[in-house]
């Protein structure tokens, strides 16, 4: 298997031009071959089984309100990629869904939980946690880490999905009067960190 990971990376990459001006990057588009893929799902409602045979196609769109559940009592809405891309090495990084918010549930906007799919899991690829506001109103991005680089993913792989949830705070004052709108990733304010280095240089000094 590694053999033909190899191989298909240096077969795509011989096949890229990458654009002038612009600097490397961790996530390249690139022919992948992880994932289930939208052309692998087949029309229809919802199935009761996942664990095989064809899953429902969803009909592509940019709206979180087109997401559906893969079987009849799924609690999540599956998500996939919009792009090809590979992860080259064991940073965590975003990739893009082509998915915008508000995610609505009966036409009322609702929060969401973005985890991975179990299958994702066992493929080498982790699913970072995230929580997508109500009030989101941008691009849905799914952040992946793996520790098996090079790993690619196809664009329309369904490695991720949203478990809706109601906003039970809509009583409570807010910091911001302000929507979320777009902003994501820190938009509502900022964290600081610090590194062991310089944890260790501070315990020298004392």
């Amino acid at each position: 298997m590694q053999s033909q990971v190899l191989a298909a990376l240096a077969s795509s990459q011989a096949s890229i031009n990458r654009p002038q001006g612009q600097g490397p990057s961790r996530l390249r588009c690139h022919r992948s071959l992880f994932g289930k893929q939208k052309s692998e799902r087949a029309s229809g409602s919802p199935r009761s089984n996942t664990s095989g045979g064809p899953e429902p196609e969803c009909l592509p769109s940019t709206n979180a309100s087109s997401l559906c559940p893969a079987t009849s009592g799924s609690l999540g809405l599956d998500l996939a990629t919009s792009i090809d891309c590979t992860l080259i090495d064991c940073k965590p990084q975003r990739i893009p869904t082509g998915i915008k918010g508000p995610i609505t549930s009966g036409g009322q906007p609702v929060g969401a939980l973005l985890i991975g799919r179990s299958s994702t899991s066992m493929l080498g690829l982790k699913i970072l946690v995230g929580l997508i506001d109500a009030d989101y109103t941008g691009e849905i991005q799914i952040m992946a880490q793996t520790l098996f680089p090079p790993l690619f993913i196809l664009a329309g792989s369904w490695i991720a999905q949203l478990i809706p949830l109601p906003q039970l705070t809509g009583g409570v004052l807010p910091l911001n009067k302000r929507q979320r709108g777009e902003g994501g990733f820190g938009s509502t304010g900022t964290m600081a960190f610090k590194n062991s280095n310089w944890l260790n240089s501070s315990i020298s000094r004392a």
